[in-house]
């Protein structure tokens, strides 16, 4: 291979490859950027969002009902007792409780019952029946009537299994106070457009979904997510056949808040991007050597048939130079004399000089 050639190929690399490594690289960043942005950050942000949510509800009715006790303990004979014979104290707390209830929009139901469970106020008139109907030494009320002053958080059955209503309470001297937000209007605030979430409890039991294909039991309790979802901190997990992103974040009660979104089409668009990518370099990488290496060696030939000719031509000036006049003349006073002496050698001399002579010219 000659050094014309080996410089050709080295051009080809550069030229060529290079630009197929540039564009590959460039693909690869587009790929990293869209998976960042469509779906770690998307998911980071839903998640972020969920758990602001809850957390605000919580310390919404946290800060209600530790208003509720404090009142409760500063009222001689408790709070409910009072409420019974004070209308003004009534509606004003009816009032705190009514505002507190509405700032969540989620629909959120107000309870305060006495040491029977009957109720001195109410955003109804009842109880919900899952609470009603219980016993009274079952269920969250009696475990809101054995608590101490600490808020207690539970999800209780709702309207439907796939939506319990969340109970948030305290106990007081004389009673209860409690408020409870419907889990299908929980469900729709927590709702994402782009990914499924998925509230689970400290036992692992899901409380609140937005999507139920990930689940392992739909339509009985106590549900549970799929374990590799359930398993997974941050990343991709498997689940009913399909590759999901998965981000978990952990509340302040215990309760895990896990969003899921499928990628399985990404990832599949990914790789066919990829592949053709792949398949058109395979494809024209050999066409584009094969003819870098046929102008690399059409190239060569040239340039060696240029090289012959400039040594012809060269080779022809020399024997144009060498028959200068003084050279003709001294070759013709030889011929005369050999005339003399051998006159075969000097016949042999003129056709000798002809030939010269022919060439040349």
């Amino acid at each position: 291979m000659t050094r014309f050639q080996r410089d050709a190929r080295k051009a080809f690399l550069l030229y060529a490859c290079g630009p197929v490594l540039v564009f590959f690289v460039l693909g690869l960043v587009l790929v990293a950027a869209s998976w960042q942005h469509y779906v770690v950050t998307r998911s980071d942000d839903v998640r972020t969002a969920a758990v602001g949510r809850m957390e605000a509800w919580l310390a919404l009715y946290d800060e209600t009902t530790a208003d509720v006790a404090a009142a409760d303990e500063r009222t001689r004979g408790g709070l409910v007792p009072a409420l019974r014979n004070d209308a003004n104290a009534r509606a004003a707390l009816s009032s705190e409780l009514y505002r507190a209830a509405n700032a969540s929009r989620s629909g959120a139901l107000f309870f305060l019952l006495d040491d029977e469970r009957q109720i001195v106020l109410g955003s109804w008139k009842y109880l919900p029946a899952a609470l009603d109907r219980l016993p009274p030494d079952i269920g969250y009320l009696s475990r809101l009537h054995r608590a101490e002053a600490e808020r207690l958080d539970e999800w209780v059955d709702g309207e439907s299994v796939a939506a319990p209503d969340l109970a948030i309470g305290r106990r007081l001297s004389h009673g209860m106070v409690f408020f409870l937000l419907p889990g299908r209007f929980l469900t729709q605030e927590l709702f994402s457009p782009y990914l499924d979430i998925v509230v689970t409890d400290e036992y692992d039991n899901v409380v609140l979904a937005t999507g139920g294909r990930y689940l392992e039991t739909e339509g009985r309790a106590p549900r549970k997510l799929a374990a590799p979802l359930r398993t997974t901190q941050r990343g991709l997990a498997a689940a009913l056949d399909e590759q999901c992103y998965v981000t978990s974040a952990t509340l302040s009660t215990g309760w895990r808040v896990t969003t899921v979104l499928p990628v399985t089409d990404l990832l599949v668009r990914y790789a066919m991007g990829m592949g053709s990518f792949f398949l058109v370099a395979l494809i024209f990488l050999p066409l584009l050597w094969r003819s870098a290496r046929r102008e690399s060696e059409a190239r060569a030939r040239a340039v060696r048939e240029e090289a012959a000719r400039v040594t012809a031509i060269a080779d022809i000036r020399r024997l144009e130079s060498q028959f200068q006049p003084h050279f003709l003349f001294n070759t013709l006073e030889n011929i005369k004399y050999m005339i003399k002496l051998e006159p075969e050698s000097a016949t042999h001399m003129v056709l000798a000089l002809s030939k010269l002579l022919r060439y040349s010219i």
